[in-house]
């Protein structure tokens, strides 16, 4: 039987992305083609190797959902890191009955970072916004409304009107950005029409700044932003109960995939975690 590959690309989809594949059906999922799955077909069995389209690490839960007259050859990589200069050989599908047809299913999710990631506890972060006046805490750590996941559990919503400048927290490179939506309102039904920007730090995690105005980006993927300077406006895109900037510091967790960081904010009255819904914050130093 003549050999056969198979590229399964596989979409970003809510900074998480999911796919399924069966023999022989290349599988598109969305415009933002990242983690790439090639399946090698031969009349032996299959093998099935990973890799990604950006140059930032990118971490990978797999798992087969169908074996039929299929074997594992070898153990499965159920989890792993995967990047553009590289390429991680999954698993190795053995037939079990030549006379028998065959197939497979499988799962794939992935997200920013490393698994390994650890997070630099010592990190000092600033405001996300240049504003010298007190800004109001709309939703803070735990926050009911839309705080109560692990990859949100520990972001803080600042009440900011729209087209107000956001600055870099910390320093890092811009992995990510969405800026062309226009869309909003209090339902879930709108999360994926949040603009953003993503900015991985020298530690591995990344800072989400999210709901920014449409065309409300300043910088490109790729670039280095230095702590204090303007990424670009707020807005109320997404799903937003009102102009607000939601911003959180997240990592790779085999456990959930993804989950939120807590982190130090240096402002004028010292160094704040989780400020207190419905207080204000100020920066330490002017705009």
């Amino acid at each position: 039987m003549r050999s056969k590959t198979i590229i399964l690309l596989v979409a970003l989809c809510c900074f998480s992305c999911f796919a399924e594949a069966k023999k022989g059906k290349p599988v598109r999922c969305g415009p933002s083609n990242i983690v790439c799955i090639e399946a090698i077909e031969t009349n032996k069995g299959i093998r099935l190797y990973a890799t990604s389209r950006r140059k930032y690490p990118r971490s990978v839960r797999f798992e087969f959902t169908k074996l039929k007259n299929l074997e594992e050859a070898r153990h499965t990589k159920e989890h792993f890191v995967v990047q553009r200069s590289s390429r991680v050989r999954i698993a190795r599908l053995k037939v079990k009955d030549q006379s028998r047809s065959w197939d497979y299913d499988f799962k794939i999710r992935s997200t920013y970072g490393d698994f390994a990631v650890r997070h630099n506890r010592h990190a000092r972060y600033d405001l996300p916004f240049p504003v010298t006046a007190p800004v109001k805490v709309s939703q803070s750590c735990y926050g009911r409304f839309s705080h109560n996941r692990p990859g949100s559990k520990h972001a803080v919503d600042f009440q900011l009107e729209q087209g107000t400048p956001v600055i870099a927290a910390r320093s890092g490179v811009v992995i990510e950005l969405k800026d062309n939506s226009d869309k909003g309102g209090p339902h879930p039904k709108y999360r994926p029409h949040a603009n953003y920007i993503l900015i991985m730090h020298d530690d591995g995690t990344y800072a989400g700044y999210f709901h920014l105005k449409k065309g409300g980006s300043k910088v490109k993927r790729g670039r280095y932003v230095n702590q204090g300077e303007v990424i670009g406006y707020s807005g109320n895109t997404g799903y937003s109960s009102g102009p607000h900037l939601h911003f959180v510091v997240r990592k790779a967790s085999i456990k959930n995939l993804t989950e939120s960081v807590k982190i130090k904010f240096e402002t004028k009255d010292g160094i704040v975690s989780c400020p207190k819904p419905g207080h204000f914050v100020n920066r330490m130093y002017g705009g």
